[in-house]
């Protein structure tokens, strides 16, 4: 769902954007019947497990834009929680929020000059451990500038 609305007469405008899935899949799993010297094993259909998989997303994402005949400026950022099921349990994966702020700036001289600077900082991403405490985290950003 995406809604985009100008706020009052001003130059600024809000956008968000929240989305939802849902899927299934279903993949093979060798076990011991697997004989590394052996390559009709790797044929041998006996020698899987079948493992289905159900995995849920949600995200949201919220940018506020000022934009004139010249400049556009925004700010935004967004997050996401995914989780997925296995049925072979020792497979089953912890959930995962991943968040992400950035800023973009633009500059037009219809005919002269053209200048444009994203910036993309991912401030943190979350894996929760079996004991719903935090085990990793990382960071990065980007900067692309001046474009002729």
């Amino acid at each position: 769902i995406m809604y985009n609305t100008p706020i009052g007469k001003s130059k600024f405008s809000v956008m968000t954007f929240t989305n939802a899935n849902y899927s299934t899949g279903v993949s093979l799993v060798g076990d011991s019947g697997i004989d590394g010297k052996d390559e009709r094993s790797y044929l041998n259909i006996a020698n899987y497990t079948q493992n289905g998989n159900q995995t849920v997303s949600v995200g949201e994402n919220l940018r506020l834009v000022y934009r004139d005949d010249i400049v556009e400026a925004s700010v935004g950022g967004g997050t996401r929680f995914s989780q997925s099921w296995y049925t072979i349990s020792k497979n089953n994966h912890p959930a995962t929020w991943t968040s992400n702020v950035d800023g973009r700036f633009i500059a037009k001289i219809p005919d002269v000059l053209n200048i444009s600077s994203i910036t993309v900082t991912t401030p943190a991403t979350t894996i929760r451990n079996s004991c719903g405490m935090p085990s990793s985290a990382s960071r990065s950003s980007r900067t692309s500038s001046p474009s002729p």
